[in-house]
């Protein structure tokens, strides 16, 4: 039913006791060399693999799914590590050189999920037989399992365990939603003591008996009132344009919730659920190595660090420290040659003692990890017109070097971003009607910079001139004979009023103003090559 010895092996270096001190050196250059090269990384280095063999039984290379980590009583470590067909019990001892101990067989699946909660471990998939249920109080010796039937459901999708209660969600009886079981009376014989049935529910996490779920077919964050198991209530719910809502964390404080959506070129989104009945969306972020096209699996949150399954762009680590503005420091491709679609990195797991995270990948097996957690770089501030000083919106701000960074001024003008490395930034901003302007700014880690930064309008062609300004309501432009113009009218925030061509015969551009009161630009090209803005007044609308 399980074995006692490790079965599969990857990175490991061959115990000889002849091995000489050359040979020893070669291959400590040769793992240096691979794991900087090999895997695409930013401040997460590398520390072992193990990989697992593929089986004639699939169709696919998808050998592994969900991890988790369990810490024995004398402080050892260990990866519950989810498979095709089992879950592989893997001792962590010598980090550098992962060993599998233990395999619990199970139905072959390609869901598994794991939590533990003492000494036990807790497996579910979605194919049959329940849960497993592993008492691990014997490892690194003996374990004892066994197959447990919540109520008759044989299969489910995910699993969350706090308090002495686990959550089974995603299982296949009605909609799905979620099974709570009492694991502190006996954990190695739960008890049903709730359900909520009213949607299909693909992943939850809970704190102080308020449920944060991912309700992912119905695309929507849902925030359940547990503390009446008999009587569980809805406080809010969202969704939103693009949602695939598949799986949710809360940060330290408790009052921003991260959700994944399980699509391409998808988003890790920040929410703030302090009220439940208006929750509003703070900030999102893609990864980095593709572009953003690759989809986001699973966020956990860690001393308010973001650590992320992201598929073929492996893990992520994002500083969610100001959830308005979230910043990527760190990643790890675990699945270099491979960026879009289901492969790559499935699950991570950051809360081991050690402070290694543990990440399995669908085909390249798992991954040992040592992170760097360091604070971004924030710049915020405003865009303003030089010479009025109003605010300017949708202004483009681009940074030099660091295209994850850029991002435009909202509706107040402001604008804010952030930066994995501290140091001088150059910053481009650019906005219809103006001419573009570069600054340097320094930033540091941890710390927020705040910088104003205007604009002034591109000087005006002298022969394309306003008949009068302040414009009552008609406008009248004059025109050079003989020259093509194309025209656009635009107000303060870069939104096109009106836009037209005045032909080669015509000497004047007439325009009906009946516009509110305020400044507008004319922003006009010849066939020349002569280009310019003029700002224009309206006293009265």
């Amino acid at each position: 039913f399980f074995t006692s010895e490790a079965r599969r092996y990857f990175f490991t270096l061959e115990e000889n006791s002849q091995m000489n001190i050359g040979r020893e050196a070669i291959c400590i250059v040769f793992f240096l060399i691979a794991s900087f090269s090999l895997w695409g990384q930013k401040n997460i280095e590398l520390v072992g693999r193990l990989e697992y063999p593929f089986t004639s039984r699939l169709s696919s290379d998808e050998i592994l799914n969900d991890i988790w980590g369990y810490v024995s009583p004398d402080g050892r470590e260990y990866a519950l590590v989810g498979t095709f067909n089992g879950l592989s019990i893997v001792d962590l001892e010598d980090p550098s050189n992962p060993r599998e101990i233990h395999f619990v067989s199970g139905p072959e699946s390609f869901w598994r999920d794991v939590k533990t909660y003492e000494s036990y471990a807790y497996v579910c998939n979605e194919t049959a037989d329940g849960l497993t249920i592993v008492d691990l109080s014997g490892l690194p010796g003996r374990i004892e399992s066994k197959e447990f039937l919540p109520a008759g459901r044989s299969t489910a999708h995910n699993l969350y365990q706090t308090d002495g209660r686990l959550y089974v969600v995603g299982f296949n009886q009605v909609r799905g939603g979620i099974i709570i079981l009492d694991l502190e009376s006996d954990p190695w014989n739960p008890t049903e003591i709730g359900l909520y049935d009213d949607a299909y529910v693909h992943d939850v996490y809970v704190r102080d008996n308020i449920a944060y779920a991912a309700e992912i077919n119905d695309a929507r964050l849902r925030i359940l009132d547990l503390s009446d198991l008999t009587d569980i209530q809805v406080l809010g719910e969202r969704t939103y344009a693009g949602a695939f809502t598949h799986n949710t964390w809360l940060n330290d404080a408790g009052d921003v919730c991260f959700t994944t959506d399980e699509l391409g070129r998808a988003f890790i989104r920040s929410w703030d659920v302090s009220d439940p009945g208006n929750i509003e969306e703070l900030d999102k972020i893609r990864a980095s190595r593709s572009g953003g096209t690759a989809i986001p699996h699973n966020v956990h949150v860690l001393n308010d660090f973001l650590v992320s399954s992201y598929y073929g762009d492996g893990i992520q680590i994002v500083d969610a420290s100001r959830p308005e503005s979230l910043v990527e420091i760190g990643y790890f491709d675990t699945a270099p040659n491979k960026e879009t679609g289901f492969v790559g990195c499935w699950g991570a797991y950051p809360f081991l003692p050690s402070g290694l995270v543990l990440a399995t990948d669908l085909s390249n097996g798992l991954f040992v990890l040592r992170p760097t957690y360091k604070r971004a770089s924030f710049l915020e501030g405003n865009v303003l017109d030089s010479e009025t000083g109003r605010i300017l919106t949708n202004a483009t701000i681009s940074i030099i070097g660091e295209p994850n960074s850029n991002t435009n001024s909202d509706d107040e003008g402001t604008f804010q971003t952030g930066f994995a490395d501290e140091g001088t930034k150059t910053v481009i901003l650019s906005h219809p009607g103006y001419l573009s302007e570069a600054f340097e700014v320094s930033v540091s880690s941890g710390a927020v910079t705040t910088q104003d930064f205007t604009l002034s309008l591109i000087p005006s062609v002298s022969e394309i001139t306003p008949i009068t300004n302040p414009v009552e309501n008609v406008l009248t432009i004059t025109a050079p004979e003989g020259n093509v113009v194309e025209w656009e009218l635009l107000d303060t925030s870069g939104r096109r009023i009106k836009e037209g061509i005045n032909s080669q015969n015509q000497t004047h551009i007439t325009i009906l103003f009946f516009y509110p009161a305020g400044t507008y630009l004319f922003h006009y090209q010849t066939t020349e090559g002569e280009s310019g803005v003029i700002k224009l007044l309206k006293r009265t609308s």
